[in-house]
């Protein structure tokens, strides 16, 4: 159970992309080919938006998947575009990309130390062509 700005964890709303994108309408999903203009987009960039939560297995399957890779990509810019704006201050909430587990939290050292081994090892073969 996490508070989130002060507020019980059941009083926060969370975007699962799994649940959330209709996958009959892949156009209008999509952004019709404009990606900046996709439903994830759209959720990341809005001012309630606290940052990704990836859910990772053992096969490292998030890192396989372009669109998943795209999520974290556009997450990594929200992250920067945070620091130009508000470098030396708190992130207005913005929590960035959080390694979850069946285990545990990643970010927090809550996870089994096998994760972060299998996320070193898939990050170090990780091609994008």
């Amino acid at each position: 159970r996490i508070a989130v700005d002060a507020r019980p964890w059941h009083d926060v709303a969370y975007w699962v992309d799994a649940f959330s994108i209709n996958r009959h309408a892949g156009d209008e999903e999509s952004g019709c080919g404009q990606w900046y203009r996709s439903s994830f987009c759209l959720a990341l960039r809005s001012s309630s938006c606290r940052g990704t939560c990836v859910v990772l297995d053992k096969r490292m399957l998030p890192f396989k998947r372009s669109w998943c890779l795209l999520e974290l990509l556009q997450t990594m810019s929200c992250m920067e575009e945070q620091q130009l704006l508000e470098p030396e201050e708190e992130q207005d909430g913005f929590s960035g990309i959080v390694l979850c587990t069946a285990s545990g939290i990643i970010d927090y050292g809550e996870a089994n130390c096998q994760f972060s081994r299998m996320l070193a090892a898939k990050l170090a073969t990780l091609s994008v062509e």
